[in-house]
């Protein structure tokens, strides 16, 4: 679904700027066609059916974007974990793989690792998972520059956590990259 066409739009939460691709409106709502595709799409790729390449190749063509400096080689291509390694593992392993791969951003796949002592039924109950980040396993992240991938960007609050937490540990600086950004139809579009 990622076109050549789709533009990178720029957002910030509490000094930490991220990009997104597409308005995703949850399922409940009814949307038009475009929008409709645009969540299947990030949909399927949550349930990982959709082609890591073609993610990999759209993010590389639009670093410019992201406002990484001349020095690429300097960053890391980490992840958001879900709720456990196996839905981690699904989501996002090939994808950290393929586009670290094809461009000379580090893979930092393992950098945020999912907690097995964590209860995922307290995460199933309150989805907000910013609190269950506090209990993820960080690797070592001093002086790196972090890019974290998520599927999307609800308020923006996980994000900052995680965020926050890296520079706490000695991040140098942290941008966010996600496929869509949650609207619902009351906001604008």
């Amino acid at each position: 679904m990622l076109s050549n066409e789709d533009i990178p739009i720029k957002g910030n939460k509490d000094g930490f700027d991220y990009f997104y691709y597409y308005n995703y409106i949850p399922r409940h709502f009814k949307v038009n066609e475009l929008l409709e595709a645009q969540r299947n799409y990030i949909m399927d790729f949550r349930n990982g059916s959709v082609d890591k390449n073609i993610i990999s190749e759209k993010l590389l063509k639009d670093l410019n974007y992201f406002e990484l400096g001349s020095q690429v080689s300097d960053w890391w291509f980490c992840i958001i974990p879900t709720i456990n390694q196996e839905r981690t593992d699904k989501r996002f392993k090939s994808l950290c793989e393929s586009f670290s791969n094809m461009s000379t951003i580090n893979n930092g796949f393992d950098i945020l690792k999912n907690n097995p002592f964590i209860d995922t039924i307290i995460y199933e109950i309150d989805r907000r998972c910013a609190d269950m980040l506090h209990h993820c396993n960080y690797d070592n992240v001093s002086n790196k520059k972090i890019i974290l991938f998520d599927d999307v960007i609800s308020s923006g609050t996980t994000f900052s956590t995680v965020a926050n937490e890296l520079i706490a540990l000695g991040a140098i600086e942290v941008k966010g990259v996600f496929l869509g950004k949650v609207y619902c139809p009351k906001e604008e579009l």
